[in-house]
């Protein structure tokens, strides 16, 4: 649909073919569409936000899920009409929609018990800044039928009679939005409710009992029961609810005042021996700012109830009309942005199990038409495997087992030449790091600052003597006598580590090798000192 299709209200005859005047929106939808959102591009498409997660304990990859994005074609106008249900309907605020288009029609106050009508409903129109997501509450006001009972939302009962043909309608109910909660001080615009129309006086019967009033922000007074050179009903106004009718016969039957939100009741009427009927004419029309003020046919028939008034403070461009809407209410949102299908083109679908380091999500947006537009998020997974170092002087020995290494310069950032074993004894001072390749999972460690090179090899090779050597089952480690705490570690001519030994205050120690035959490598070392020595198993 062009952006520049012509939008204008569309309202239900009212009595007496009195024309309500036609506000097109067609200037604001094209300044929403050509401005906000340019005439080239209509598409949009929303990513996640980027994701960094750490997988789990000694693992490389982790599951994730995340909301697919969805996309809206910001030069389609959607239409939503909401009817009355007689209860709260919830609107959610669509993705990438920022203002809503709001008409609002209140319900025709209802027929009296002859079939006389009620007043017409108002109408309110205006425009709302939202977000995705935002709740709105809806009410939509009931009526235009024949009932003595006020409609949904606000609309006042008619007053009784004990001949039920001389009974008045009840009020028509108001239809309003609310946000923020769904109390009467949440609504920020309403459309107000006509009245009900005043009793018949009925021959052998009842005189006519009065109308209620339209429900609105402030609803209407209640219409009297015969108000004949009494008063008639006040509408609601922006400040007040109606006054009430007050009764020619009685003030027992004077109508009630409208309240915040609600309209007053009609007066009642008590058995009379009438002498004719007399019909009496339609309710007041609901608001605009201020309700119709009630009105009767006089000869003994009962006041029709006020309209209640509609309300636009809050929101933008706000406008009403009074008499329009027949029937119950209805309340009408429009806003730009059609929802339209979405795929992923690159990356991995939600749920998936994603792999160490960074995955790039792509989706597309696609209106079917052949335009299309793109948005991409990062999923990254940090690696959980064991990437601690123990320091010990200046040797660095990585503790996990079941790894590949590779040391690397911290200061320099580049990987040490051969050096791929589990322990690496630094020849200079400085910082070092190991790179851990655990079955394809790659992590690096941090980086351990060395500054204990000097203190290096300060005992020489006669100060531990180490045999048998070659031997077949254990060795046995002599301190010449002098007691000594350190470390020892054995590793095989691949690298990995077969014994880790921890001594405290020993001068011997026997320590078995438990792994096949061959060559492997010796390391003492403690806080001041490191020994090294190649043996033999055989």
């Amino acid at each position: 649909m062009s952006p520049f299709t012509l939008l204008s209200h569309s309202f239900e005859p009212t009595r007496n073919s009195k024309l309500m005047k036609t506000k097109s929106l067609l200037l604001v939808f094209v300044s929403l569409a050509v401005v906000g959102h340019g005439w080239s591009q209509c598409l949009e498409i929303t990513c996640p936000d980027d994701t960094v997660f750490q997988a789990a304990n000694n693992n490389c990859e982790g599951d994730y899920n995340y909301t697919p994005p969805e996309g809206v074609d910001l030069c389609t106008l959607t239409t939503d009409t909401i009817s009355f249900t007689g209860s709260e309907e919830v609107f959610t605020v669509p993705a990438g929609v920022d203002t809503l288009f709001v008409e609002l029609y209140g319900a025709q106050g209802n027929s009296n018990a002859g079939g006389i009508e009620g007043g017409f409903g108002g109408y309110a129109e205006g425009k709302i800044l939202v977000s995705s997501g935002d709740q709105l509450s809806i009410y939509v006001g009931g009526g235009g039928t024949i009932d003595q009972n006020g409609g949904f939302n606000g609309g006042g009962d008619a007053g009784s009679a004990p001949t039920t043909s001389a009974i008045a309608g009840g009020g028509g109910g108001a239809s309003d939005i609310r946000i923020g909660g769904n109390s009467l001080t949440d609504r920020i615009i309403v459309a107000a409710g006509g009245a009900g129309a005043g009793g018949d006086r009925v021959a052998g019967g009842s005189r006519g009992t009065g109308g209620g009033g339209g429900g609105g922000y402030y609803g209407g007074g209640g219409g009297a029961g015969f108000p004949i050179q009494g008063s008639m009903a006040q509408g609601g106004t922006q400040s007040a609810g109606g006054a009430g009718g007050v009764s020619n016969d009685d003030p027992m039957y004077d109508g009630q005042d409208g309240n915040l939100g609600i309209g007053g009741d009609g007066g009642g009427q008590g058995a009379a021996n009438q002498i004719g009927t007399t019909v009496n004419i339609p309710g007041a029309d609901g608001g605009g700012l201020t309700g119709e003020n009630g009105s009767s046919a006089g000869s003994w028939t009962g006041g029709s109830g006020a309209g209640g008034s509609s309300y636009i403070n809050g929101v933008l461009d706000g406008s009403t009309q009074s008499g329009v809407q027949s029937g119950s209410g209805k309340v009408i949102l429009k806003w730009y942005g059609e929802p339209v299908s979405t795929t992923l083109i690159s990356g991995l679908s939600s749920g998936s199990t994603f792999p160490a380091g960074t995955t790039t999500n792509t989706y597309e947006a696609n209106d079917g038409n052949g335009n299309t537009e793109t948005c991409s998020f990062n999923i990254t997974v940090l690696p959980n495997i064991d990437t601690s170092v123990l320091v010990n002087g200046a040797t660095l020995e990585a503790q996990n087992n079941n790894a590949d290494y590779q040391w690397m310069d911290c200061d320099a950032n580049t990987v040490l030449t051969g050096e791929t074993n589990q322990l690496y004894q630094a020849e200079e001072n400085g910082s070092y790091a190991v790179i851990v390749n655990q079955s394809g999972c790659i992590d690096t460690s941090s980086c351990h600052q060395i500054t204990t090179v000097s203190l290096q090899e300060n005992t020489t090779e006669q100060t531990f003597m180490v045999y048998p050597n070659p031997t077949k089952y254990e060795i046995t480690i002599d301190a010449n006598g002098s007691s000594s705490s350190g470390i020892i570690s054995i590793f095989s001519t691949d690298g990995k580590k077969v014994v880790q030994h921890q001594f405290e205050e020993k001068s011997e120690i026997d320590i078995p090798i438990p792994r096949e035959n061959g060559f492997y490598f010796l390391h003492i070392y403690g806080d001041d000192f490191y020994y090294t020595q190649k043996i033999m198993k055989q």
